[in-house]
């Protein structure tokens, strides 16, 4: 009887689940950035009616978002397996999306921040989920950009040919 073969870590159902639902919400986070009627355009808007400079964090929110887009490329990658282009490429992908993602969510930031004020316990609580959903995107895209080679200079478990 012949063994099931062996995937390597990322190339699980799992993992291409969480890559297809990640890449979903991220093509929703840009559409609700442009959407009027969506809060993330109305809190931006809202500001800038305020003060014209806070346009910039309207300019980093969507230069994040479309940052993000880009970086869903070797996430993808990564859960296939697939190698393509250098690994410089995907180096500067990974750190436009760390300081992309630090500079352009002003609103998330906002309301962390006010519910970490308003009730501490409430606003750990709301960054858990967050987190927990961030994380496996963050490890993909670290291992695909930083240990490329690693990853696909071992064979395959389950393509290695039989031993004689």
């Amino acid at each position: 009887m012949q063994q099931p073969a062996q995937t390597r870590p990322g190339t699980g159902w799992a993992w291409k689940v969480y890559a297809a639902v990640f890449a979903v919400s991220i093509i929703a986070y840009l559409a609700s950035l442009l959407s009027p009627y969506s809060f993330l355009y109305i809190y931006y808007h809202v500001l800038i009616a305020f003060n014209d400079r806070y346009s910039t964090l309207y300019i980093l929110a969507i230069i994040s978002s479309v940052v993000n887009i880009l970086n869903l490329v070797p996430l993808f990658l990564y859960v296939f397996r697939i190698s393509w282009q250098p690994a410089l490429i995907w180096r500067v992908l990974f750190i436009l999306r760390v300081a992309s993602d630090l500079a352009g969510h002003s609103y998330e930031f906002k309301t962390i921040q006010s519910m970490l004020l308003t009730d501490f316990l409430l606003g750990l609580v709301a960054l858990f989920p967050l987190g927990s959903f961030l994380i496996p995107s963050y490890i993909a895209g670290f291992k695909y950009a930083f240990m490329h080679t690693e990853i696909f200079s071992q064979p395959h478990p389950g393509k290695q040919k039989p031993s004689r």
